[in-house]
């Protein structure tokens, strides 16, 4: 810093360069010693006075910054050695903040004008780099951007952003905000500085120096906030236009970060792997990106599910009970840290599926001999993904099944089936064996629904716009009021459009459906009746409140 306090107090260089750290001098009282220079560019303090040998076997002494100067490099050797020795890759930015935040306080906390952060401890640098701390170099892009302010003239004092230094007009300044999370979380509060020389954002400081800069708040275990500026330049001084960023845009600006501390290593471990369904046999779970160094004790509940409950291994083995017990069930691992405790948990099925719910998508009063019927298939666990197959029990034996896609059926009932009343039955399959049968019971009637009315659906399979028309026998005349609703279904029976229908058209926008199949439900009113001579009373009358279903396929 040098040592003309007394005379002027000038800056002096190279400390007056921001890359370069600043040393001021301390006396052994941890004083500033009076002749010591003060100001923005000072970094930390040191010893200044000293004694050395000299020839003759005699001795000198040594006082001033300059001579300070050494004890810092020293230190600063130090702690680039110890980041050698640990793989740490320290730039000159990390080790300059290093050497701040590690300084033993002199004047007040922090930084002052005085003697910088304060007196550089080697010890406490090299403490920070010594296990179980880490260091890890990050960069954060961006943020939320406002523009605070449009300044009349806005000066630059530095180039290096490709502006020439100068003087400006009509420039723009934005705020950049963010909460950065970082990559590992920390145990405790960890030491974070920004890399000054790998950064791209600016101060509000208006001369603008130029430098690189940042604000950081709120720094804890999980990450920080930040806040610096960026400016939109629109005139030079001789009234040319500029429009430029500087640095750069909003979005493209970015703040190079250090972070030192004790990484939680467990709260990045996982997940648990293992079997998602649980039968009679042994199944075995384990903690995938396990560190080192960390211990695991297992639980499993409820606890009537399981054969074993707890555990203190890296994996963890156990099985279903059998019988009736039978559900979703938790496998949890806690991991034993020098940071605490930390939870993964795992969902599973325990044992045989339940009997699955079933809708027969069917028209209230009886099925029709010849058109074709869905019957749907609904789960109650929680894991349909884990059903390898169905098994349905349809009568009579002559009954045809068209398809069989996932949870549904479609099926239809040969011209010569005697009408009376039938079943359809299903249940579940997974590792662990099957469901009991659930089974549903309707009526065969005595009509040819193909030949009153069908549903002519295009483009099947269909991407952005379903067509939709009515057509019918021509001995039928189809009131096109009767149809007053249609309704699209997932394969779950979960409402996804419903649309009035009006005439004997419709076109229905399906871009917005996910890949898959769907049904469609078309609802008639109550006096819904086909107008035919030669149809008699008894079918007009089952044809009233009649639900008609159709399907199609959503293709991307």
């Amino acid at each position: 810093m040098g040592n003309e306090y007394q005379q002027g107090n000038p800056v002096e260089y190279p400390a007056g360069f921001y890359e370069v750290i600043g040393v001021g001098q301390t006396n052994s009282s941890l004083q500033r010693v009076g002749t010591s220079n003060t100001g923005p560019d000072i970094d930390v303090s040191a010893p200044g006075f000293y004694y050395t040998t000299s020839r003759n076997n005699g001795y000198a002494s040594l006082d001033g910054t300059s001579s300070a100067t050494p004890v810092v490099s020293g230190v600063a050797g130090l702690v680039i050695s110890q980041g050698l020795d640990k793989g740490f890759n320290l730039t000159n930015d990390d080790v300059e903040h290093i050497l701040e935040i590690t300084a033993d306080d002199m004047l007040q906390p922090g930084w002052d004008e005085e003697t910088g952060y304060g007196k550089v401890n080697a010890y406490n640098a090299l403490q920070l780099l010594d296990e179980p701390n880490e260091l890890y170099h990050y960069t954060s892009t961006g943020g939320a951007s406002v523009k605070i302010q449009t300044l009349d003239q806005w000066i630059l004092t530095d180039g290096r952003w490709g502006l020439a230094p100068g003087t400006y007009f009509s420039v723009d300044q934005y705020k950049v905000t963010k909460h950065v999370t970082f990559n590992v979380p920390f145990c405790s509060l960890p030491k974070v500085w920004m890399r000054e020389r790998q950064s791209k954002s600016l101060s509000y400081g208006n001369p603008n120096n130029g430098r690189p800069f940042c604000i950081i708040t709120n720094v804890s275990n999980t990450g920080f906030d930040i806040e610096y500026a960026t400016y939109y330049v629109r005139y030079n001084l001789l009234g040319q236009t500029i429009n430029t960023w500087v640095p750069l845009a909003p979005a493209s600006t970015y703040v190079a970060y250090t972070a030192v501390g004790e990484p939680n290593l467990a709260a990045i471990a996982g997940p648990i792997t293992g079997p998602s369904v649980i039968c009679s046999s042994v199944a075995t779970f384990e903690v995938s990106n396990l560190p080192d160094g960390v211990s695991v004790s297992w639980s499993a509940s409820p606890s009537y599910y399981f054969t074993t409950t707890s555990g203190t291994d890296s994996t963890f083995s156990t099985a279903w009970t059998g019988g009736f017990r039978k559900g979703v069930g938790t496998i949890t691992a806690t991991l034993v840290t020098s940071c605490g405790t930390f939870n993964l948990t795992k969902s599973v099925w325990a044992g045989t599926p339940t009997s699955p719910t079933a809708i027969a998508l069917l028209p209230d009063d009886g099925v029709c001999r010849g058109p074709a019927y869905y019957y749907q298939v609904g789960l109650l666990h929680p894991y349909p993904s884990y059903v390898s197959s169905w098994y349905w029990d349809l009568q009579p034996p002559g009954v045809i099944i068209g398809s069989r896609t996932g949870s549904s059926l479609k099926f239809y009932y040969p011209a010569g089936t005697t009408p009376g009343r039938y079943s359809v039955g299903v249940k579940a399959v997974n590792p662990c064996g099957d469901s009991s049968y659930h089974i549903e019971y309707f009526d065969v009637i005595d009509c040819d629904r193909q030949e009153i009315v069908s549903f002519n659906i295009y483009p099947n399979p269909v991407r952005d716009v379903l067509n939709i028309e009515i057509t019918a026998n021509d001995a039928v005349e189809i009131n096109p009021e009767a149809i007053t609703e249609l309704r699209i279904y997932d394969t779950f029976l979960s409402l996804k459009k419903q649309l009035t229908f009006s005439g004997s058209t419709v076109s229905v926008n399906t871009g917005d459906l996910p890949q898959g199949v769907y049904l469609i439900q078309f609802v008639t009113e109550e006096d819904f009746l086909w107008q035919t001579d030669t149809m008699d009373a008894k079918l007009a009358e089952a044809l009233k409140q009649r639900v008609f279903w159709s399907k199609f396929e959503k293709i991307p």
